[in-house]
């Protein structure tokens, strides 16, 4: 488990990382702001790794939200995105206010256990996992 640091305003999550982990199949989970800075990781992966997937989890995450009237309306809400490649899935997942939680599994898992173990944890503490939105310069308020 490795935590980046947090403010004394928002806990440490260090459990929540480790509840899905733990999931058969789960390689690492990385949480990161939706401006794609790292919170905290775990699993095997390093913290460089750690930035370039919160900076790419952003990305998927914006271009999600861009294509989420294709299937519905202008009103249709994101809950999860999942891409699936040769060697297992990425899912990534609202975790709060400007949050989002990434986990890399491999293509043998319980997708829908993934899936729905992200959302429980997900709605269950959106409240804890928020993270405020930097302000022009970079500062966070």
């Amino acid at each position: 488990m490795n935590l980046a640091p947090h403010s004394a305003d928002q806990p440490p999550i260090d459990w929540l990382l480790r509840d899905v982990a733990a999931l058969a199949g789960v390689r690492h989970a990385v949480v990161a702001s939706a401006d794609g800075l790292v919170t905290a990781y775990a699993g095997h992966i390093s913290k460089d790794d750690a930035d370039r997937v919160a900076a790419a989890v952003c990305g998927i995450q914006s271009t999600a939200r861009t294509l989420a009237p294709f299937c519905g309306d202008a009103t249709n809400g994101l809950r999860q995105c999942a891409q699936e490649f040769d060697q297992g899935w990425v899912f990534v997942a609202a975790a709060g206010q400007n949050t989002l939680l990434a986990v890399a599994t491999d293509k043998h898992v319980d997708v829908g256990l993934v899936s729905h173990r992200m959302a429980d944890l997900s709605a269950r503490l959106s409240g804890q996992l928020s993270t405020q939105v930097r302000t022009e310069g970079g500062a966070r308020p």
